[in-house]
């Protein structure tokens, strides 16, 4: 048993509650290990520029952002790893998706575009997204295809789980990409490279940490390699089937302080191991 160096944590379902905020208690543990000596790493499916201000405000170094399409280091202000889906594999992907009873959007150069078809409230959308009217295109394929824009993600929101499953089932027919279930409602799709998991085990070699010096915590599809990789290993009880039966324990729900209790457990280990 090592002593835990590095911790991991997914923001939404994990570390933040249902309404995307987080709780005093969650928050002021993850303080309390990172002012033990722990590397704290926020592992979202977000970008950089919209991760919890409060956890960016904590002494984070590092952060892996878009599932694993990119490694943040916040010190410096830079990307250290990056991957993207190609523009014309995107396109074609893009057009089939648009074609589905789905919101649709994807994310290029930290900038979000989301295709005209299925948007139910376009204001909505631009004020929920903080976005311009100028990133909702009539037709996001062709867009993509005639810019020659890569992506580094696409988020789909299904409004029926025929259609969700549907897309999911597309995994078989385009193993350069990640198709992943990262919600009740949502899917999202990210090169075949990009995984928290893998970013952790980049960041792992990059640092001279071992598999076993690192913790993690997450809920759901999209964490799951990354709960594979840590030493140690918590899903919240809130969180997915695979997600729970990947994970080496299980902690309280995203609604009960599981971070902290995690935390807690993480800190104790340490203790022993003084």
């Amino acid at each position: 048993m090592e002593k835990i160096k590095l911790l991991a944590l997914d923001m939404d379902g994990t570390t933040l509650r249902n309404d995307r905020t987080i709780s005093d208690t969650d928050y002021n543990a993850i303080k309390k290990a990172i002012d033990s000596g722990i590397m704290g790493i926020p592992a979202s499916g977000r970008n950089r520029h919209i991760l919890p201000k409060e956890i960016m405000e904590l002494d984070i170094h590092y952060a892996i952002t878009k599932n694993g399409s990119e490694i943040y280091d916040v010190k410096a202000d830079k990307v250290i790893y990056h991957t993207e889906v190609d523009y014309s594999l995107a396109a074609e992907m893009m057009r089939y998706l648009e074609t589905k009873n789905a919101r649709v959007s994807c994310e290029h150069e930290d900038q979000r575009y989301f295709s005209a078809h299925g948007l139910m409230n376009v204001e909505e959308i631009l004020r929920n997204n903080h976005i311009s009217e100028d990133n909702v295109i009539e037709n996001l394929g062709d867009f993509l295809e005639e810019k020659q824009w890569g992506v580094d993600k696409i988020g789909v929101l299904c409004y029926d789980d025929e259609t969700l499953w549907e897309i999911m089932d597309k995994q078989k027919d385009y193993l350069d990409l990640n198709i992943m279930r990262t919600g009740q409602t949502y899917v999202e799709i990210n090169p075949r490279m990009a995984s928290k998991g893998y970013c952790l085990k980049y960041l792992a070699n990059m640092l001279g940490i071992s598999a076993e010096n690192i913790a993690a915590v997450g809920d759901s599809d999209n964490d799951l390699i990354m709960l594979c990789y840590a030493g140690y290993s918590f899903a919240m009880t809130n969180g997915s089937r695979f997600a729970r039966e990947t994970a080496k324990e299980i902690t309280l729900s995203n609604e009960e302080n599981g971070v902290a209790f995690a935390i807690e457990k993480i800190l104790y280990r340490n203790r022993q191991l003084d």
